[in-house]
């Protein structure tokens, strides 16, 4: 209870910071475009800049997979604070039911979020899931990520989340849709190394919008 209260917390004080970030999108024609498409989405990014996402696109009527650890009841707290639709499920833990789940929501037409590196990394590294969900339902996967100036940096973490801080400059990069013809193994893994290397590439676009580079960005090996 006490980590979905938190979470809640924690979601007032992105819309608090929000207010005040200096926000600048590269992208927003893309975004544009496939609002426009009528196409389900998968936003996909790597773990660690979800609340720098917040500047460009909120997670209002996405769908969103948790993992049922503790981290995922303080998300859990944070996005239904938001109005999203939260699935649980992880790669160790009922994560086959919940990209199920997901595949479900994207036919009918919902938008969903999706950490492309998985529960436990490895950081920048992209896992199948996204590409095997937009392969079984026609969804583009969009490639997505950001910097900020001015954060507070949980390094503890493999992930090395981010939490920008107040007036700080956020910068957010949208890449181009990926479709993913088939669910063959060849085309999910075609998909998927596709993904990471336009994941990474958005990433190191925003951290170069801050003057910084991706290298030095990544977390230490005895964070992993």
């Amino acid at each position: 209870m006490w980590a979905r209260f938190l979470g809640r917390l924690i979601a007032w004080i992105l819309r608090l910071f929000r207010l005040t970030w200096r926000k600048r999108i590269k992208g927003k024609r893309i975004i544009e475009d496939v609002d426009r498409s009528g196409r389900p989405v998968i936003w996909a990014f790597w773990h660690g800049r979800q609340a720098m996402l917040y500047a460009a696109r909120r997670p209002k009527g996405h769908v969103v997979l948790v993992s049922h650890s503790r981290d995922g009841e303080i998300q859990t707290g944070v996005l239904s604070s938001f109005a999203a639709t939260i699935e649980r499920g992880s790669s160790s833990r009922g994560g086959a039911g919940g990209m199920l789940r997901l595949a479900r929501h994207l036919k009918a037409g919902t938008h969903a979020a999706l950490a492309a590196d998985g529960p436990k990394g490895p950081a920048l590294a992209a896992k199948p899931g996204a590409a095997a969900l937009a392969g079984a339902t026609g969804a583009f996967i969009v490639p997505i990520s950001a910097a900020a100036g001015r954060c507070i940096e949980f390094r503890r973490s493999w992930d090395d989340f981010r939490l920008p801080l107040p007036f700080s400059r956020v910068c957010v990069v949208v890449g181009d849709p990926i479709v993913v013809d088939s669910t063959s193994r060849k085309d999910i893994e075609a998909a998927t190394r596709r993904l990471e290397r336009a994941l990474n590439d958005v990433t190191r676009q925003s951290l170069e919008m801050i003057g910084e580079s991706l290298e030095s960005r990544l977390p230490e090996k005895g964070d992993e």
